[in-house]
């Protein structure tokens, strides 16, 4: 919007390199627009999959307790 992106499912304001890490760089494609894309600064799928696996074992956890 207004050459910002915004995340749809928040609608928070994100930044072309996590744009780029998590769309670009996946697909691969000459298409994507995004002047970030080929950069490894943004928070990737491998970040994301490293918080979904902590929170996995934290959750783990917390039913040993229940």
């Amino acid at each position: 919007m207004e050459g910002q992106h915004y995340w749809s499912g928040t609608g928070k304001l994100g930044n072309e390199t996590e744009l780029a890490s998590l769309v670009c760089d996946m697909v691969k494609s000459d298409e994507c627009i995004n002047q970030a894309k080929g950069t490894t600064k943004g928070d990737g799928w491998t970040k994301r999959f490293e918080i979904l696996e902590s929170f996995e074992r934290d959750m783990g956890k917390l039913k040993d307790y229940e």
